[in-house]
């Protein structure tokens, strides 16, 4: 018998197969692929949230990409990430700011939710200034070098 749950296959009880086929039954890699095909689907769903930043506010995402488009400075406001895993909290999550225009932007969190220690990022005015933020254990960490950010 095959119980059948979001396309994983269950072999027969007491069938331990793990690849190839055992008659019509598909083997444990088989599923495992399944598992990681959706997994990356998942993430990818996250990674491809935007918002758009026209005007000084809370940003809205916690992972994804964050555009400033302002044709001003703005501050804008950035809750610290909640503490935990997948389902618990926000650990492993990447946010991306990236300015599109030539002003001196700001990004604020509460204290030290920058790298354990800062909480504002300070954009330089030029295009294409960027940063990327990891979420770990209830702290932005800065991932890869930012281009023309200033953290303080």
């Amino acid at each position: 018998m095959q119980t059948t749950v979001l396309g994983l296959t269950k072999t027969n009880y007491g069938t331990n197969i793990q690849q190839g086929m055992v008659g019509s039954q598909p083997t444990e890699n088989d599923n495992l692929d399944k598992i990681d095909a959706a997994i990356a689907a998942l993430q990818q769903g996250e990674r491809d949230k935007l918002e758009i930043e026209a005007a000084a506010g809370a940003v809205g995402i916690v992972e994804g990409l964050s555009v400033i488009t302002a044709g001003a400075a703005i501050a804008l406001t950035l809750a610290a990430p909640t503490p935990g895993g997948p389902g618990i909290g926000d650990d492993g999550k990447h946010l991306s700011f990236l300015s599109t225009t030539a002003f001196a932007h700001t990004v604020t969190t509460p204290a030290n939710k920058i790298n354990g220690s800062k909480l504002t990022a300070t954009f330089a005015a030029a295009v294409d200034s960027n940063i990327e933020f990891i979420a770990y254990n209830g702290v932005w960490y800065v991932q890869n070098t930012p281009q023309g950010v200033t953290l303080t």
